[in-house]
């Protein structure tokens, strides 16, 4: 347990509407607690302009001596939330850790060199969820440490046993950068091979694309289910159904969808992309393809069906493999680095 005047502050974005969904912040924020300290966590606000008020509010209010400030810390315009909430607690000579999100984090550093620079060497330290963000973070001088995200596994049902058949899941947001369109063409060429393959999309429409994809699987005639954003409750009871997870990402960190299809036990054909050969060895807990290859994800999913690879032994590594993400493993992480902060 901590002292009473062990405080962390979280920053991030703590949108109301992810209750049904709780993010990996909310997860984190509960080992906090339950390790003892005190938290304050900024912000739900929908608006960006009180999201970031409330963010310096925080910071600016409950920020004391003993007070370790964690942002989560985005490539995209949240990274400048992240950058007031650093030079914050610079002037008030507080210790923050970024925990860094996203593959696409590197042009970051390209983009805005000097702020990046500025944030990030004036950190304590960075955590990445995966040793590909950290490796790039220590490669700019940037001290930076492994944490993965974390996860309730008993909310994951693993017997060692899938359904045999030809359903495949997809679980992302309906988003250029994940490809659905790529998705859709792996169907087209399982369906010449498979008749009674289909697909079954899990995720919201953040970029108006479910309608070109509806258009395009009713031109070529696929046997797709989009049924939008659901529960992690009702995804995970639909997965169910599906023999082979798929992840056709091209730009991407340690997407949470994959590892959690990794604790189902579900064989996972992913894009090689980021830090998902960090994640995925290939041949051993799922496979990697190129991120244009329709060709190369038929491939291998057909390899699965077809019994070409030993489908249970690449479930039980699959599993295995998630237990890193375990939150028991994660706190642990977490208490012995705060730990080291405070020393």
């Amino acid at each position: 347990m901590q002292s009473k005047d062990s405080r962390i502050i979280y920053i991030g974005t703590l949108d109301e509407r992810q209750t049904r969904n709780p993010t990996t912040a909310v997860g984190l924020i509960s080992v906090f607690k339950s390790a003892g300290f005190t938290v304050y966590s900024a912000s739900k606000a929908r608006s960006k302009g009180k999201r970031l008020a409330a963010m310096l509010w925080t910071v600016l209010c409950y920020g004391t001596k003993n007070t370790i400030v964690v942002v989560d810390t985005y490539s995209t315009q949240s990274f400048y939330y992240a950058l007031a909430v650093g030079i914050l607690c610079r002037i008030k000579g507080l210790c923050y850790v970024p925990i860094l999100h996203g593959g696409d984090l590197p042009k970051r550093l390209s983009q805005s060199p000097a702020l990046a620079k500025f944030y990030f060497s004036n950190a304590s330290i960075t955590v990445a969820p995966s040793p590909y963000l950290a490796e790039w973070a220590r490669a700019h001088g940037f001290k930076s440490t492994v944490i993965p995200n974390g996860l309730d596994l008993t909310q994951y049902p693993y017997n060692g046993q899938r359904v045999k058949n030809h359903t495949v899941l997809w679980v992302r947001a309906l988003a250029a950068i994940y490809q659905p369109q790529l998705a859709l063409e792996v169907l087209q060429l399982l369906q010449n091979k498979y008749k009674e393959a289909r697909m079954i999309m899990v995720g919201p429409d953040k970029e108006d694309l479910l309608k070109s994809c509806q258009d395009h699987a009713e031109k070529h005639a696929l046997n797709v289910q989009f049924v939008g954003k659901q529960s992690k409750a009702q995804w995970i009871e639909r997965s169910q159904e599906a023999s082979v997870f798929i992840n056709t990402s091209r730009v991407d960190n340690t997407p949470v969808s994959v590892v959690e299809a990794m604790a189902l036990g579900l064989p996972v054909v992913s894009t090689d992309v980021g830090g998902l050969p960090h994640l995925i060895t290939h041949g051993v807990n799922g496979f990697l393809v190129p991120s244009t290859s329709a060709q190369g994800f038929a491939d291998k999913v057909s390899a699965l069906w077809d019994d070409e690879v030993d489908v249970h032994l690449l479930g039980q590594n699959a599993r295995q493999k998630s237990l890193q993400s375990d939150w028991p493993s994660v706190q642990a992480l977490w208490q012995t680095l705060i730990n080291d902060l405070k020393n």
